[in-house]
């Protein structure tokens, strides 16, 4: 079969590309959005919709977008993130005094819901349970094609390869002689880089770790500061200069601005903990290449990371999420208020592994198997090829 993508970018490589008996095909330069957003500013385009529409037939069979809504008269389906329509009317809510959220009625967003009812719209597949009701809570304003479309409604969480596999040996129970926590996210700050440091740092002010015995691999954008949760809130230089200089200056951590795929991959199995205390994650791509190499993590609850990890597997805290699972910052006491449950959280994680460190290693097995039975590619490849044939 001849699959049409409307790009190819990591996100078609993970969960689209993924069945090497079909034809996929980068049809990126046959999309007229494409052509629309180079004259954007002349017709007044929005850059950020997520829409495509193929000029071309280009003897494509089906259509499988990561994203996009399809504008084309054959048969498509669309795995997503978050929702869709993803346009920029999405982006637009409005909050409760407590935070939980709700979409606002857009007559753009109506206009591209008429493509997803459409008899040729196969499926929209979310990666999570999360994504699934937030797409639900868009609907409810909709009622006219909330039935229709809630029909090809699912959840298919992405497939992960095993990297590894649960050990039948005796491993050691006792607390390793160094312990090792590694984190690694490009955009430090929005994936809890800072908020690392700092549980790290007073973990060991308060002698609860010494530097001989615990040790954290910092691997991330340091010099990247915008955070996007925060909005106009954003820290200032002196909390990053702050930051950094704890990082770099400790022999707790080891701070390493970017380093090679492979390299990396070999940090990962080398340590007995990952880390993604997270202020917001569209999934948690890296939970999930964590525990295929049997490493149990320290997470967050943002969005899909409950589904993903738990306490059985791997450790995980509330970070004082709202009804979409995503932290909303009120004002500049609610976010040292945040800053201060991700802290907490992650120094009560650590306690925990100290207290218990057998936990390391029965939760190592946990999260191989759990990756084994939830996330196997080629069940994952069945559940598409279900959908298209």
């Amino acid at each position: 079969m001849r699959i049409g993508l409307p790009r190819d970018t990591y996100a078609e490589k993970r969960c689209v590309r993924i069945n090497s008996d079909h034809e996929y095909v980068n049809c990126r330069l046959i999309d007229k959005v494409l052509y629309l957003r180079a004259a954007s500013k002349l017709l007044k385009f929005n850059m950020s919709d997520c829409i495509f529409q193929p000029l071309l037939g280009n003897g494509i069979d089906i259509y499988h977008s990561f994203n996009n809504v399809c504008i084309t008269s054959k048969k498509w389906l669309v795995t997503y993130e978050t929702l869709v329509p993803r346009v920029e009317e999405s982006n637009f809510r409005k909050y409760d005094d407590v935070g939980d959220c709700f979409f606002i009625k857009s007559p753009r967003i109506e206009k591209y819901l008429k493509y997803l009812e459409r008899d040729n719209c196969l499926s929209l597949n979310a990666l999570s349970t999360s994504n699934h009701n937030m797409q639900k809570l868009l609907l409810d304003d909709y009622p006219q094609y909330k039935s229709n479309i809630l029909e090809k409604m699912k959840v298919v969480h992405p497939p992960q390869e095993l990297f590894t596999y649960a050990s039948n040996s005796n491993e050691s129970l006792s607390k390793p002689a160094m312990l090792k926590f590694i984190f690694v996210g490009r955009d430090f700050y929005r994936k809890g880089g800072a908020e690392i440091v700092l549980a790290f740092q007073e973990l060991l002010d308060e002698g609860s770790i010494d530097i001989d015995s615990v040790h954290v691999t910092l691997v991330g954008d340091y010099k990247r500061f915008f955070n996007e949760v925060f909005y106009q809130r954003q820290d200032d230089i002196e909390f990053h200069n702050k930051i950094i200089n704890i990082a770099a200056s400790s022999k707790l951590f080891s701070l390493n601005e970017s380093l090679p795929n492979s390299t990396v991959l070999e940090m990962i199995k080398d340590s007995h903990v990952g880390l993604l205390p997270t202020w917001r994650d569209t999934y948690g791509y890296s939970v999930l290449e964590f525990q295929s190499m049997g490493c149990p993590v320290i997470s967050s609850n943002i969005r899909a990371l409950p589904e993903i990890n738990n306490n059985e597997c791997g450790w995980i805290f509330d970070a004082g999420v709202n009804n979409l699972g995503e932290i909303y910052i009120v004002d500049e006491n609610d976010k040292s208020r945040k800053r201060r449950k991700i802290i907490d959280g992650i120094k009560n994680s650590v306690r925990e592994i100290l207290r218990r460190p057998e936990d390391i290693y029965i939760k190592r097995s946990l999260s191989i198997n759990k990756i084994s039975v939830e996330h196997d590619p080629q069940d994952y490849i069945n559940k598409i090829q279900s959908i298209i044939l």
